[in-house]
């Protein structure tokens, strides 16, 4: 069994620490956002010649549409109120390729 004197030591310790790294972190916390904040913005900014500029001008994917259409089979009765039979026409699949070719960065 753990002894009164070392339970109290033991705690007094943790309160001790608890309160060291408290005050660390609430002093910290503002150079280190800062720090942070900076690195963001010197890596994301638009400069010729920067590796965020060129994957700007040129981005290195290309987003893709599918897309499908469906025809209704049985137009007559349909406008007569009976349920669609569809049939499934596609896929037809856009690649959008954007590149800009007049980027000037003030």
């Amino acid at each position: 069994m753990v002894s009164f004197k070392c339970q109290r030591i033991s705690i007094v310790v943790l309160v001790v620490l608890g309160g060291v790294f408290l005050v660390l972190s609430l002093a910290g916390r503002r150079p280190l956002t800062n720090l942070i904040d900076n690195q963001i913005k010197q890596t994301v900014m638009l400069r010729p010649g920067s590796d965020t500029f060129s994957k700007w001008v040129d981005p290195p994917i290309s987003p893709r549409d599918d897309m499908y259409l469906f025809n209704i089979t049985n137009p007559a009765e349909y406008s007569k109120g009976a349920k669609p039979h569809l049939e499934v026409v596609g896929p037809f699949v856009y690649k959008k390729v954007e590149l800009k070719t007049d980027a000037n960065v003030s």
